[in-house]
């Protein structure tokens, strides 16, 4: 296995170390982890094939690889030409593998907050003004 290096400046110095596995796995996850768009779109044999099966041209297979989004109005034609080419792809994996956010650097996967109207509710209630209006 080929040795991993990090490289450090310090000043007008370069240094060079060896990474521990716990670096590589902190400092490379984010590099290395597929976006499961990519991952999706990987299936087909070219990304010429992705823009025949979705009726779409190449370029714009090229913008859904650099933005790693999909517009839904795509999703049947591209399970469609999925099925033709005996890939293995679903609806509801195109709609969770849209709803995975990552920010412009693309690091970690973005958590779920809770919309529930619970979760929304004012700490504290606006104080009432006598006569009945809030």
């Amino acid at each position: 296995m080929a040795q991993e290096w990090a490289v450090t400046k310090l000043a007008s110095i370069t240094v060079l170390a060896p990474l521990t596995n716990d670096q590589i796995g902190h400092n490379l996850w984010g590099m290395t982890k597929q976006h499961p768009i990519i991952l999706i779109l990987d299936r087909w044999p070219s990304r010429q094939a992705v823009a025949d099966d979705a009726g779409v041209d190449l370029f714009a297979v090229h913008r859904w690889y650099q933005r790693k989004s999909i517009n839904g109005r795509h999703d049947a034609a591209l399970i469609a030409g999925a099925k033709r080419r005996k890939i293995r792809l679903s609806a509801s994996e195109l709609a969770e593998a849209r709803s995975v956010h990552t920010d412009q650097a693309g690091h970690g996967i973005a958590t779920i907050q809770d919309a529930s109207p619970s979760a929304t509710k004012k700490t504290a209630s606006a104080p009432r003004v006598a006569g009945g209006a809030a």
